[in-house]
């Protein structure tokens, strides 16, 4: 993920660029990174609200509840990701005082072509291009949820803390998000291991 990241913070300043650094450091859903007004940032707290979801489909467009109740969280950022989502709301503000962009709803990632969220389609156009610079496997937008995942398990996080920051109703969804990365084997064999020495 480090070369995808420098590869994406070397391109230009675009509304793609910040919403995808959003997903890649939440993990969280498009719907609902396509949802966070910008009251739902909290660089005090280290947070991002989550609190609604955006419905995309065409013939029924707007923002509606999260995919379960437990959708509803807070989801723990480095404020690395606050400083350069502030960079990019000045941005948004001088487009909006120049009348190229119009935020009724106070979004923090509003379409240029019309008030809402970019589509999905756009942002994933835009992983793959980042991934083409970056000379990484493509991804989609749904695969930073499963990056934030193994991300969280081979920090040895708290099974509770991981369904939390997810939105999952139990721990055995969030590990199947997990993926069986060489990595997690080696330091999971490396305990058992260590273990068993112990009592056999």
């Amino acid at each position: 993920m480090k070369k995808f990241r420098e590869a994406l913070l070397a391109r230009p300043d675009t509304i793609s660029k910040y919403f995808v650094l959003t997903q890649l450091y939440t993990g969280c859903r498009y719907q609902e990174i396509a949802a966070l007004f910008w009251d739902d940032l909290d660089d005090a707290h280290g947070v991002i609200n989550i609190e609604r979801a955006y419905q995309y489909d065409e013939m029924d467009r707007g923002l509606g509840d999260t995919k379960t109740p437990s959708g509803i969280r807070k989801v723990d950022v480095p404020y690395s990701l606050f400083m350069e989502l502030k960079k990019y709301k000045k941005i948004q503000n001088e487009r909006v005082i120049l009348g190229k962009v119009r935020n009724p709803r106070n979004l923090v990632f509003v379409n240029e072509r019309n008030t809402w969220p970019i589509t999905n389609d756009a942002v994933n156009k835009y992983i793959e291009e980042t991934c083409k610079l970056a000379k990484v496997p493509r991804i989609t937008s749904h695969g930073f949820r499963h990056a934030k995942t193994d991300a969280m398990i081979l920090a040895e996080a708290d099974p509770i803390y991981i369904k939390s920051q997810l939105g999952h109703k139990n721990i055995s969804q969030s590990y199947e998000y997990a993926s069986a990365t060489q990595e997690n084997r080696k330091k999971n064999k490396q305990k058992v291991f260590d273990y068993l020495k112990d009592i056999l």
